[in-house]
This record gives structure tokens, C-alpha cells and sequence, in this order.
């Protein structure tokens, strides 16, 4: 399974520093150092789970409670609550789509 790269992912997903390492960059194709609009370049990528999941992994590893969403001022929760939200419809949607070609 594949799961797109979302600005949401990206901020949620940071190390306590307040940035990503060498390794997370590696794993939604950035090459180090990053160069200025690497976010950019990366939204909509379509990554693997395993991927996904080193990502996240790396960030808990190095920053567990400042990383929830509680710690985020409101009007940027509000955007990756959004984007969370669009991405689950997403997943919906591709699950219907699927079980409509399994009822043909």
C-alpha cells in the first residue's frame, strides 16, 4: 500500500528539533542537505507504508510528547486535522471503488 506525502505528514512528523533528519528526508526522496521548497517538491508524493511508517517512527523516537497534535497552535492543528480528514476520504473512496469492481 501506498500513502501520499500531505503537509499535514510532514509537520506532524518532525524531530524534536523542530526539523527532520538525514534519514526521513531520504525516505520521501530529498537528498541532503535539503534545498529551500524541498516540502513543496514533496506533497502529493506517493510513498510506500514501510516508508510512511520509518518516518513517523524516526520522529516518535526522537520527540514523543511535543509531537501530538495538542502541541500545535490551533490554526495549524485545524490544517492537519483537514488534510487528515482528506486523505481518510481518500482511503474511502479507493476502498469503495474496490468493492464496486469486486460486485461486477
Amino acid at each position: 500500500m501506498k500513502i501520499t506525502v500531505t503537509k499535514a505528514f510532514i509537520e506532524e512528523f518532525k524531530t524534536k528539533n523542530g526539523a527532520w533528519t538525514k534519514r526521513q528526508l531520504e525516505l520521501v526522496g530529498v537528498r541532503w542537505p535539503p534545498k529551500k521548497g524541498w516540502q513543496r517538491k514533496v506533497i502529493g508524493l506517493q510513498i510506500t507504508q514501510e516508508a510512511g511508517d520509518e518516518f513517523k517512527e524516526i520522529s516518535l523516537r526522537t520527540y514523543h510528547t511535543n509531537n501530538s497534535i495538542s502541541a500545535i497552535k490551533t490554526s495549524d492543528r485545524i490544517d492537519i486535522l483537514e488534510n487528515q480528514v482528506k486523505d481518510l476520504w481518500e482511503v474511502i473512496n479507493l476502498l469503495i471503488d474496490k468493492l464496486d469492481r469486486n460486485k461486477l
